[in-house]
């Protein structure tokens, strides 16, 4: 997949972005952003629990739901914003500043009063829809926004990883194969024991069932 930051970030470079996009507190938008999730077997409470939140100000007037992204740089702010109407145009919108390294990280155990245990094992995954899944399932997760994050988002994962095991699921096109596979590599080159992985038959863990995401991913970390 291909994401509209990875072209921009090459040849321009604006003003870090210091602004979140409104929130909608309209309940009607609140109930299609539940009902978005819900289609696609996704938790809202998990996502409302790790700080996602619908909007209408996330880049244009559709409704869409900003999910925030970890960064490295003071007072930075960058956030991926998925449109749930079928109208929209472009799928996700992200703040018009440089992304710097920032990844969407989405807790399993999100934090309450303090700070989550990190799971022993954590999922890399391309989108962020990918990543609640993954996280549902009792694994934290790092969407890296696109087969082509860039070196300061892969120095970003390193940190983020801990050094915990690994499994790279990205998406089952080619070229997302041989990504996964590169970013495999320099994890392990931090010591971290990681391994790739590849959906049967589906494009992405988004799209599977419940049950099916459970089973294979439980499965596949049990081996590293």
């Amino acid at each position: 997949m291909y994401y509209l930051h990875e072209g921009t970030e090459q040849f321009e470079k604006p003003p870090v972005n210091l602004v979140w996009p409104e929130m909608s507190t309209n309940g009607f938008d609140m109930s299609e952003m539940k009902e978005y999730l819900s289609e696609r077997n996704l938790s809202f409470e998990l996502a409302e629990a790790n700080g996602w939140y619908p909007s209408r100000h996330a880049g244009d007037c559709f409704l869409r739901i900003v999910i925030p992204a970890r960064v490295m740089k003071y007072k930075q702010v960058y956030w991926q914003a998925r449109a749930v109407s079928l109208n929209a145009f472009v799928r996700y919108r992200s703040p018009k500043g440089p992304r710097e390294g920032a990844l969407i990280y989405v807790s399993a155990e999100p934090p309450c009063e303090h700070d989550p245990e990190p799971t022993k094992r954590v999922v890399v995954v391309e989108g962020p829809m990918d990543a609640l899944a993954a996280a549902a399932c009792g694994y934290d997760a790092i969407a890296l926004m696109g087969i082509n994050p860039g070196v300061l988002a892969l120095d970003h994962l390193k940190r983020l990883v801990r050094k915990r095991d690994t499994l790279v699921l990205l998406d089952s096109e080619p070229e997302a194969t041989k990504a996964a596979y590169d970013v495999c590599m320099i994890l392990a080159s931090t010591g971290t024991n990681a391994m790739c992985a590849t959906l049967d038959r589906k494009k992405d863990l988004a799209s599977c069932s419940l049950a099916y995401r459970k089973e294979f991913l439980d499965d596949r970390l049990g081996e590293i």
